[in-house]
C-alpha cells in the first residue's frame, strides 16, 4: 500500500444558497439524494440506505444509453448536520466494491469527507477524497484523475444546487 503521507487529495468547495440542515438532508435522505446525485441526465435510485457508522448506502445510477452503475457509501462517521465520512466505491448490484468500468486503474475505494459550514442562509460544502488502501499505481492514477473528478463533482453540485433551489 502507498504511504499515507504522500496520498493526493481531491478537494472541492462550494457555496449553496440553503441552510446547513437543508444541505445535510439532501445528502442523508434517500428520496432527496435520488433527485440530484449523479450529474445532469443521470437517474438515481436508492437501493439501500442505512445511515449509521458501518451502514451502507447503495444507489443505482442510470445514464442514457449505458448500463446502470452503482455507487456504494459505507459510512464511517456521522456528525449531523456537519460532517459525513464514508468509503466510496463503484459497486455491483449486490453492493460489493468493484473497479470502475471506465477507469480500472483507480483504487476500488476512496475515503470521502463531506463537511458543511453554516453561513446563515448559505452553506459552505467542502468535499475531500483520497485513495483508500491503494497501490502506488492506483494512487498515481487517482492523482491523474483529479481534473476529471473536479468536472464530475462540479456537475453533480450543479444539480444539487438546482435541487436545493426547488428546480428538481
Amino acid at each position: 500500500m502507498a504511504n499515507v503521507e504522500t496520498l493526493p487529495e481531491f478537494r472541492l468547495e462550494r457555496m449553496f444558497a440553503a441552510t446547513r440542515d437543508e444541505v445535510w438532508a439532501a445528502w442523508t435522505q434517500p428520496v432527496s439524494l435520488e433527485k440530484w446525485f449523479g450529474q445532469k441526465g443521470c437517474a438515481a435510485k436508492s437501493i439501500k440506505f442505512d445511515l449509521k457508522p458501518g451502514g451502507m448506502a447503495l444507489t443505482r445510477l442510470t445514464f442514457p444509453g449505458a448500463p446502470p452503475m452503482y455507487a456504494r457509501f459505507v459510512f464511517r462517521e456521522i456528525v449531523a448536520p456537519k460532517r459525513l465520512v464514508w468509503l466510496h466505491a463503484v459497486a455491483d448490484q449486490a453492493g460489493n466494491a468493484v473497479k470502475h468500468p471506465m477507469a480500472q486503474e483507480l483504487p476500488a475505494q476512496m475515503l470521502v469527507v463531506m463537511e458543511l459550514t453554516d453561513q446563515g442562509e448559505t452553506t459552505k460544502l467542502t468535499l475531500t477524497k483520497t485513495p483508500f488502501e491503494a497501490s502506488a499505481s492506483e494512487v498515481e492514477a487517482f492523482r491523474g484523475m483529479i481534473p476529471s473528478m473536479t468536472g464530475g463533482w462540479t456537475g453533480n453540485f450543479d444539480v444539487l444546487d438546482e435541487f436545493l433551489a426547488g428546480k428538481r
